[in-house]
């Protein structure tokens, strides 16, 4: 795939899969229940074809919930599950109270897969190449975008979407009581109408 077919593509596609996935997440909360490992291969893509339309409906869902966990439960069996390249950057820290999965954690790693939607990988994978001292200490930095950019072809696919860069930064706060909640995103999405 060309990378002006690419964009054209990401432009129909983004804004209904991140509309998806804010939902989702916004449910999933509501319900009392984090996800804890979100990223892009925990998220089912349905593709859905008919005549009348003209092209497919592709919907996206978030699966595997081996890492999940309500809030409310008595379980004492929490763990700091997730995946590096999409943990917040206080899970990174060494208080284990911080490294416990939150609402706000399940922000950042949905922004970062949004991120990695948009530039086509982890946006740590070409200034870390596989070092997890230096992921472990870009996670901590809370500079995905920063990272990012120091891929060539990356920081040009942002250029390229800065409407929907705008749409990630919304949950990739570092600090996270600044961060904003499913709902609050939710919120912003729908103010920004995005991809209209």
């Amino acid at each position: 795939m060309t990378e002006v077919a690419r964009h054209l593509e990401l432009v129909n596609l983004f804004p209904g899969l991140a509309d998806d996935l804010i939902s989702g997440l916004e449910f999933m909360h509501a319900a009392g229940v984090v996800h804890a490992d979100i990223k892009p291969a925990n998220v089912l893509l349905d593709i859905s074809e008919h005549y009348s339309l003209p092209r497919p409906v592709v919907r996206a869902r978030y699966i595997d919930f081996s890492a999940s966990f309500r809030l409310d439960s008595d379980d004492s069996t929490t763990n700091a599950g997730g995946t590096w390249d999409y943990m917040a950057p206080e899970q990174m820290r060494s208080q284990a109270a911080l490294n416990t999965p939150t609402f706000a954690s399940d922000v950042w790693s949905l922004g970062i897969t949004l991120l990695s939607l948009i530039v086509g990988d982890s946006p740590y994978a070409a200034a870390c190449g596989g070092n997890l001292f230096m992921l472990r200490e870009a996670i901590k930095s809370g500079d995905p975008s920063g990272f990012a950019r120091m891929s060539p072809p990356a920081a040009k696919r942002m250029a390229a979407c800065q409407e929907f860069i705008d749409c990630c930064r919304q949950g990739l706060k570092k600090d996270r009581e600044r961060r904003l909640s499913a709902g609050s995103w939710k919120g912003w999405l729908v103010s920004q109408e995005l991809g209209a």
